[in-house]
């Protein structure tokens, strides 16, 4: 941690990576530009086994570079790549990317002359999402994505105009020994691992540190079916990780789109049996969300993209609701779970 910034540390750089065809190419080339001593860096792609010709390409830039390395994840989980990639990492500095994003030049000597001028544990910047296929529901997605009041205060998707402690970052640029010290990525989580690890680096006293003019590009789904699916697989493991991990490894964001789900389907059961809490529903529950979601939605728009509006308010709900039948769906899985309350109290 006390690397001077006249002599840059090494770094290993991690990529997870599954039948990504479509994104190795430009993800690795984008890395390769960064300007960075390549007798600084190595690149440890690791693939879960593709089948889709993404490690044909792989060994293409292995064969061309020799920092570049693929490493075999059998177990496909990202988790376990991570694990893999810093077990083998022989970098002073861990910098793990992610291949759905581009990064201008400066992303990576950026991050570790932050980590080490601001005697940080991690840092990360500002993802600014742009859609997989550019597209009318595609460009919708992105304004979802980059709301407050669709993803609440995760200021690495909504923006910060100074730099801030937060308590997660995108990808995440670390000093190696805070993996001895705190341990690696937690295996038993198929998402949600990224969170639990920066709220567990933050619970032993790391700084958590975000940055504005460190920008990378992500490129978010783009049809409303895989944005659905994302959002509950997403929330799934944000309340799942409990049946892993002791502590609470949650915020306020996971939480009030589950209460919100479970506020419309509680008051909308009870209505049947008891019609005054259809109005409930109504006037407490759906008129202030409604308020909240079309001034969100007006707010989102510009005047050379005013159509957005007729479809934002329907993304939103979307978003909540399948965020919030996610966190339900983990819930019970977890309740009902022998090993959540076994693990609990043993």
């Amino acid at each position: 941690m006390n690397s001077s910034l006249s002599s840059l540390p090494s770094v290993s750089v991690i990529l997870p990576c599954l039948n990504e065809n479509e994104y190795i190419s430009a993800c690795l080339d984008a890395i390769i530009n960064f300007d960075y001593p390549k007798d600084q860096l190595e690149i440890l792609v690791c693939d879960g086994i593709s089948n889709d010709g993404t490690r044909d390409q792989i060994l293409a830039y292995q064969n061309k570079y020799p920092y570049v390395k693929m490493i075999d994840n059998q177990k496909k989980t990202i988790p376990t790549a991570l694990n893999l990639g810093i077990k083998s990492a022989k970098g002073d500095i861990i910098f793990r990317l992610d291949v759905h994003a581009d990064y201008p030049k400066d992303y990576l000597k950026k991050c570790v002359t932050r980590l080490i001028e601001f005697k940080a544990e991690n840092v990360g910047g500002i993802i600014i999402t742009k859609p997989k296929t550019p597209s009318f529901i595609g460009n919708a997605i992105v304004a979802v994505l980059s709301s407050p009041f669709g993803v609440g205060n995760a200021l690495f998707r909504t923006g910060s105009t100074t730099p801030k402690e937060v308590d997660t970052v995108f990808g995440g640029c670390f000093h190696r020994s805070i993996f001895n010290e705190i341990g690696l990525y937690n295996e038993n989580l198929k998402g949600n691992q990224d969170l639990e690890f920066n709220l567990r680096l933050n619970a032993a006293g790391g700084k958590i540190m975000l940055f504005p003019d460190i920008k990378a590009i992500y490129y978010a789904r783009s049809t409303i079916w895989a944005f659905c699916k994302n959002n509950f697989r997403n929330a799934f493991w944000a309340i799942y990780t409990l049946n892993f991990v002791k502590y609470f490894a949650l915020k306020l964001r996971h939480l009030v789109p589950m209460v919100f789900f479970l506020s419309l389907l509680i008051t909308s059961l009870l209505g049947i049996f008891f019609h005054p809490f259809f109005l409930v529903l109504l006037f407490v529950i759906l008129v202030p969300y409604s308020a909240m979601n079309l001034y969100s939605s007006f707010k989102m728009t510009e005047k050379d993209c005013i159509h957005l509006f007729f479809i934002l308010p329907f993304l939103f709900f979307t978003l909540h609701i399948s965020h919030g039948m996610g966190s339900f769906w983990g819930l019970l899985k977890m309740i009902f779970s022998r090993q959540f309350w076994e693990y609990r109290f043993s």
